[in-house]
């Protein structure tokens, strides 16, 4: 309801609910927001949400990542990795960090993912400037520096390793001797990433439904965007399964896949579904 009267959803009968259309990053302002999830299980059931979103369209992203992005999303960290070492800073720290998420983020390709991962971070920069400032304290910021780099090199090593195979395979010459034996691989290994975002999606899906169920009703038409994006966000990745079963030799191999995907998919559909309903219904009865 407060996302309604805020301009940032609007109502189209009899459809349901969707982003307004003059929507933008402008009208998330965190000040808002401070009012709206005011409350501490508020606050909680957000941050909760925030780890599986995040876990999901950074996985969305590793499946997209080429060089172009790759690139700037390298000139980024280095920025942040430049202000890691400003521990007085924490501030300009939580914001440096901000801004290479929300790149990693766009990098997915789904608006809004991005949009709703990018202002779920903005909720919790204040918690997580404090949190930081804790780590500092308790002499534990080395692990938080470390965990950074490891999620940049995550990152990367989903185009050097699984892509950038790929992209050579195909270019052996036809009649090479063991191409297909090296296409095959290659083609089961770019699966997993898309497969992977595909279970973390049905994760999330339960997060959900939980939170339709136990969330603080202030922040309710969040979980309904949250569900719908969620299921886009599965069938999206599930065309990224698709496309590399579709080109394997072991057929068994990959019809046993595309059916896990398959009923991941619906699953994680049918729940997110209800969520929407659910949320529907709260927001606006029927």
């Amino acid at each position: 309801m407060y996302l309604l009267g805020a301009g940032l959803l609007e109502i189209h009968h009899p459809e349901g609910i969707f982003i307004a259309k003059n929507f933008s990053s402008a009208m998330l302002d965190p000040m808002v927001y401070n009012v709206i999830l005011g409350q501490s299980q508020s606050l909680d059931d957000l941050k909760e949400m925030q780890k599986w979103i995040e876990f999901a369209i950074l996985n969305l992203a590793a499946t997209k990542m080429d060089k172009e992005n790759l690139n700037i999303l390298s000139e980024q960290f280095e920025i942040f990795q430049s202000i890691l070492n400003k521990k007085d800073d924490v501030n300009r720290i939580v914001e440096e960090e901000n801004t290479f998420y929300f790149k990693a983020f766009s990098v997915s390709g789904n608006k809004l993912l991005t949009e709703i991962a990018s202002y779920i971070r903005m909720f919790t920069s204040e918690t997580r400037n404090k949190s930081y400032k804790k780590l500092i304290k308790l002499k534990r910021y080395d692990k938080f520096v470390k965990s950074r780099e490891e999620l940049f090199e995550a990152l990367s090593k989903k185009d050097e390793e699984v892509f950038e195979p790929l992209a050579k395979a195909y270019s052996i010459p036809k009649d090479q001797e063991g191409r297909d034996e090296i296409l095959e691989g290659v083609l089961k290994d770019a699966s997993t990433a898309p497969y992977e975002v595909v279970e973390k999606a049905y994760e999330t899906a339960l997060v959900l439904a939980r939170l339709a169920v136990i969330g603080s009703r202030l922040a309710i038409s969040d979980v309904g965007v949250a569900a719908a994006a969620c299921s886009t966000a599965a069938k999206g990745a599930a065309m990224n399964v698709y496309i590399n079963t579709k080109s394997m030799k072991d057929r068994a191999y990959a019809e046993d896949l595309n059916k896990r995907t398959d009923d991941l998919v619906a699953q994680t559909s049918e729940i997110c579904d209800k969520v929407y309903s659910q949320v529907k219904t709260i927001l606006i009865g029927g």
